[in-house]
């Protein structure tokens, strides 16, 4: 879902990818019940937001055993070189949702 974009702004190259990619990596995987993706995208005058979320299995630790979590650690360096102190990156686990909020200030 992407609405109300400034189109005159500029984000640094591949930044969301890793976001884009956890999603698809950990998403739940349900025969019975829907399994969703939600990744919306807007901005509010020179701020970029962007919410990422998928459903969960009850039984997926917050701490996966199959990753080093080397891409949100790469992604929050990133952001602390290019963006200091200009954003926020926020991950909720819930029950059955994983929930990732990033904002940048790109004034």
């Amino acid at each position: 879902n992407i609405e109300n974009l400034n189109t005159g702004l500029m984000i640094a190259p591949l930044l969301l990818v890793i976001l884009i990619e956890n999603s698809f990596k950990y998403v739940s995987n349900f025969s019975e019940k829907e399994n969703t993706i939600c990744i919306r995208i807007n901005t509010d005058g020179n701020i970029f937001k962007s919410t990422f979320s998928n459903s969960k299995e009850f039984s997926q630790a917050t701490d996966n055993s199959n990753s080093n979590g080397i891409g949100i650690r790469n992604l929050k360096r990133r952001l602390e070189l290019l963006y200091n102190n200009k954003y926020e990156l926020i991950e909720n686990v819930h029950e059955n949702f994983y929930e990732t909020h990033l904002n940048i200030d790109l004034s």
